[in-house]
């Protein structure tokens, strides 16, 4: 992981791990087989201290659901290079795998059907993956650059904080609201009247 936080996915190699621990490359095959697995040990290394740091205490789905996003968006921000890695390939680490059957099943168990919760929860995956890949970017606008746009000149100042905690956690409550579940009529509804 620290190869990883310093170097990026680039520097996670046999040979820079090996050189790392002190041991001779052909060493690490006794333990894993290639790079990529040393990659996917990172990962898992990476879920395994964000689950660690986020103790299930969820009422509902929906709170499993925000508890998920915050969780990886932290991860994302501690281990830059795990956010390459979910951006590059699936990750299909045992402890990933958990946490999201957990908030599909929350989702489920709150109403929704399999495929709306896998829906669901693909959506706010994609939100924070997308999100933190634009909050952790330089934000260096040249004014210049917006000659001729006015309406983007007087919001310039503003353009910097589209991608802050708090935009992410607006983003976040508009998905998670448009995950309720259906609701049915109560006996005390009565069906609109049509009329035509």
């Amino acid at each position: 992981m620290a190869l990883a936080d310093e170097g990026g996915l680039a520097a996670v190699t046999m040979r820079a791990v090996a050189a790392r621990l002190g041991v001779a490359p052909m060493t690490l095959y006794g333990h894993v087989t290639s790079a990529d697995e040393l990659v996917d040990l990172v990962v898992g290394a990476s879920i395994a201290t964000a689950v660690a740091k986020r103790p299930r205490r969820h009422r509902d789905g929906r709170s499993a659901l925000v508890a998920f996003a915050h969780g990886l968006r932290e991860m994302f921000l501690a281990h830059p290079a795990v956010l390459d890695t979910y951006r590059r390939r699936p990750v299909q680490d045992p402890t990933g795998l958990a946490v999201t059957e957990g908030v599909i099943a929350a989702l489920v168990a709150d109403g929704l059907d399999e495929e709306a919760a896998l829906h669901v929860y693909a959506g706010v995956y994609a939100f924070v993956v997308g999100f933190v890949s634009l909050e952790t970017r330089p934000v260096d606008i040249d004014p210049t650059a917006l000659d001729g746009h006015p309406l983007l000149q007087r919001l310039v100042g503003r353009l910097s904080d589209l991608f802050d905690r708090a935009a992410f956690d607006r983003g976040l409550a508009a998905l998670v609201d448009a995950a309720r579940p259906p609701t049915t009529p109560t006996e005390d509804t009565e069906p609109e009247e049509d009329d035509g």
